[in-house]
């Protein structure tokens, strides 16, 4: 799977699929690998996450918390269970 970045840029997620492992890797326009993981991820998308962070980097600003709740109830703890 490639992901098209900014800058020419693309993220690659690759590997064997009947073994469950996958890394990720940062190409360059040129096609030269500028990094990549090393992790043997068992899933890809978790690959293509920490490729997309190894781009773009984690959140910068403060996260806004969204509530699907269509009540808005107070949430259950499991101590309330």
């Amino acid at each position: 799977m490639t992901v098209e970045c900014d800058s020419g840029f693309s993220i690659e997620v690759f590997g064997d699929g009947a073994n469950g492992s996958y890394e990720w890797r940062l190409v360059d326009e040129g096609g030269l690998v500028e990094q990549h993981s090393n992790c043997g991820y068992g899933i890809p998308a978790i690959a293509l996450r920490d490729g997309l962070i190894a781009y773009y980097g984690t959140p910068r600003d403060e996260l806004e918390h969204v509530d699907f709740r269509t009540n808005h109830e107070t949430a259950l703890r499991q101590g309330d269970l």
